[in-house]
């Protein structure tokens, strides 16, 4: 039986993130789908319904405890043999710390926990595409987050983000503008099987 792994689809709104994984999970075994940021849990759905009326520091340490209980999750369900396809991690989460956060000490809280408590993924992703494509995807999207419409077009968080998953030795980086879905997903399957062998 193959090791579980854990593999972290990451990138910028509209890069073909869930797309990505949801079509994984069709394709690999024993794997299990998880959304970040938020969770599709009773905590995600929480941060969503009160995203308009807390106030920044809540949403981000209801983020930061959503993002941890997730994690603890995943590794629970990791140890029960299965492999974890996470659409969004650290990376997301630190970069839009970095470009909309002021405060010091949440950052370090953040920064903290990252190395402490968070399992490094077996394969990450990274996701990116042409901004006239990223328009056409966003117009077909029915669940726009808030998330969503702040970073949809910021460069600076995209750069930050892109830094952030690259601390990760294992990544690559994918252009799903040139790629079809079925193309995209041939091509993580072969990276992620070639790492069985």
């Amino acid at each position: 039986m193959n090791k579980p792994k854990l593999i972290v689809i990451e990138g910028t709104t509209c890069s073909g993130k869930t797309t990505l994984a949801k079509d994984l999970v069709q394709n690999i075994p024993n794997s299990l789908y998880m959304k970040m940021i938020p969770s599709e849990t009773e905590r995600g759905q929480y941060i969503k319904k009160v995203s308009n009326r807390a106030s920044p520091l809540e949403i981000d340490l209801l983020y930061l405890e959503d993002l941890y209980a997730s994690v603890q999750e995943a590794a629970d369900k990791l140890l029960k043999g299965k492999t974890i396809i996470m659409d969004r991690y650290l990376p997301s989460l630190l970069s839009f710390c970095h470009c909309y956060r002021e405060s010091n000490d949440y950052k370090q809280l953040v920064e903290q926990i990252d190395n402490d408590k968070i399992k490094v993924p077996d394969h990450l992703f990274i996701l990116y595409a042409d901004p006239k494509v990223k328009v056409l995807r966003l117009a077909k999207k029915d669940d726009v987050t808030k998330f969503d419409e702040i970073s949809f077009n910021d460069s600076k968080l995209e750069k930050y983000l892109i830094t952030e998953a690259y601390k990760y030795n294992n990544h690559i980086q994918l252009d799903t503008s040139l790629l079809s879905p079925k193309q995209t997903v041939k091509f993580v399957l072969e990276h992620y099987l070639s790492g069985l062998k």
